[in-house]
């Protein structure tokens, strides 16, 4: 619930919002979440560039090719991303929340 419109928190009539609606659903509030500081984000986004141009036919073979890309990813990886978050977190408050993008994200 950090205010993605994905969530259906921006959008009244977003199908998120509408089934949290439907069942009455208690929504806590958060403060917004910065992508840029989200630890599993450039991991999915090396995920997605691997598997960027690709085809399926079953939803099975995408969640086999997902989960295969997903072994392949080294610590090495890993650490190129964890080796930038000091300058990400500062880089985040110079730009007061604005997003920042690098090679590794």
């Amino acid at each position: 619930e950090d205010r993605d419109p994905s969530h259906g928190n921006c959008l009244k009539n977003n199908v998120c919002a509408r089934l949290k609606r439907n069942i009455d659903l208690l929504i806590l509030a958060h403060p917004i979440q910065s992508l840029d500081l989200n630890p599993i984000k450039p991991i999915w986004c090396i995920i997605k560039q691997r598997l960027r141009g690709r085809k399926w036919s079953t939803v099975t073979q995408f969640k086999a090719d997902i989960q295969a890309e997903w072994d392949k990813i080294t610590i090495t990886d890993i650490r190129k991303r964890i080796r930038e978050m000091p300058w990400r977190c500062k880089r985040v408050q110079e730009l007061n929340g604005k997003r920042i993008r690098t090679d590794a994200w």
